[in-house]
């Protein structure tokens, strides 16, 4: 809103002003939903506008949910955000659309606090998408860049193809167990391995955790991101839209699956190696994130403990 309908009238000074504002008040209220939610042991959930639609029997709703996992990203990801939109402040401050870059930056941090906030899986993709199309629009920004353009490109077909393997999977989650709420439904749950397609559900779901979390196959958009502006880099390989399929899966109790584990070690170990053999350093830092995130995908496969392990080392890698 700041860079798209009034940049003109605030100017430069004053779209900074309302965008550091604006993260620093989310940043703090993430910061008291912590302390209330994991401290005090309060979790909440919030009906924020009431049904969204319906399609038979099937309902989606605006409703948030505040848990521990949630409190946990919320702090990592406006944390960051803030970090990454006060360096911005200054690394674009001769750009002369700074207010709309900014406005791309708010606008995928709120795409992300939708995605970890969301109560169910249909208020989730909303987020998951919203990410998407921001990711495009940031790593293309210098659009008068071929190699820039053609980034933008690829990790939006990329992540296409996982994409819509993970709303396939969604489809058929509704389809067995009849609810998208996360509190009525675990992906594994005895009641829904005896479907007939709950492997399949299963590989749908990961390969679209996959695509987010730039895991071996779908790894070959994630180095050539960093053709976008440096906050860009820090944003999406920091603690935001790489998490994302990580998230995904701690959230839905993947646990105990060794395909998952297989995964993460190959990632880890493909990344590693191409990581070494680069000569560009905002590359080398690109394949790091990338092995670190096969190491979290090894965590969650592993079980439950595992899963608060790799939530633990996303939180610490997001901040170092």
């Amino acid at each position: 809103f700041n860079g798209l309908l009034m940049g003109r009238y605030l100017g430069q000074r004053g779209g900074i002003v309302i965008a550091i504002s604006c993260l620093a008040v989310a940043f703090i209220s993430s910061l008291i939903i912590w302390i209330e939610v994991v401290i005090n042991g309060c979790p909440v959930s919030i009906d924020l506008w009431g049904a969204w639609f319906h399609v038979g029997s099937f309902h989606a709703s605006w409703t948030l949910n505040f848990d521990v996992l949630t409190a946990h990203m919320l702090l990592t990801v406006t944390g960051v955000s803030c970090a990454v939109h006060m360096y911005a402040c200054d690394y674009m401050r001769t750009d002369p659309h700074q207010n709309l870059f900014l406005s791309y930056l708010s606008l995928f941090t709120a795409f992300m606090l939708v995605l970890v906030a969301a109560d169910n899986l249909v208020l989730m993709l909303v987020g998951w998408e919203g990410i998407g199309v921001c990711s495009y629009l940031l790593i293309g920004y210098y659009s008068h860049r071929l190699s820039a353009v053609k980034s933008a490109q690829k990790a939006i077909l990329v992540n296409r193809v996982s994409d819509g393997m993970l709303m396939w999977g969604i489809i058929w989650v509704w389809y067995h167990l009849g609810s998208l709420e996360y509190d009525l439904l675990t992906v594994f749950s005895p009641s829904f391995a005896g479907a007939p397609l709950s492997g399949f559900v299963g590989l749908a779901i990961l390969i679209g955790a996959m695509g987010k979390s730039a895991q071996i196959l779908f790894h070959v958009w994630l180095a050539d991101a960093m053709e976008g502006p440096t906050p860009v880099s820090a944003l999406i390989h920091a603690a935001t839209l790489v998490t994302a399929g990580v998230y995904l899966l701690v959230r839905l109790h993947i646990h105990d699956d060794y395909f998952v584990v297989l995964v993460g070690a190959l990632t880890a170990f493909m990344a590693g190696v191409f990581g070494a053999h680069q000569a560009d350093l905002k590359r080398v830092i690109a394949f790091s994130t990338c092995s670190q995130l096969g190491y979290m995908m090894v965590s969650v496969g592993l079980g439950e403990i595992g899963g608060e392990a790799s939530m633990g080392h996303l939180m610490t890698h997001a901040s170092f």
